[in-house]
């Protein structure tokens, strides 16, 4: 998986998947062809909504499991643009 460098301590911090990452993503591909890829090969990690013990995930499980994640809300959120936890775009 992608690693990054720590501009602070130079160490190397894992990659993590965010609404941003998300956006640029889907952008050059199908979203939903990463989640099916994903509940492919983590079956078991994205059949729930959210694992207890996700610190036992390998970095490829909690990577697989924040863009379904992502995907869900996203997904959600443009079938029900009214939702009233959304804020308002004026």
């Amino acid at each position: 998986m992608p690693t990054g460098w720590s501009m602070v301590t130079g160490l190397r911090v894992g990659s993590q998947v965010e609404r941003n990452t998300y956006d640029s993503i889907a952008g050059l591909l199908d979203p939903q062809a990463l989640v099916d890829i994903f509940a492919e090969a983590y079956w078991s990690t994205l059949s729930a909504d959210l694992p207890d013990d996700t610190p036992s995930l390998t970095a490829e499980e909690r990577i697989a499991l924040r863009w379904a994640m992502i995907h869900r809300f996203v997904t959600t959120q443009a079938t029900d643009p009214l939702d009233p936890n959304q804020e308002s775009a004026e």
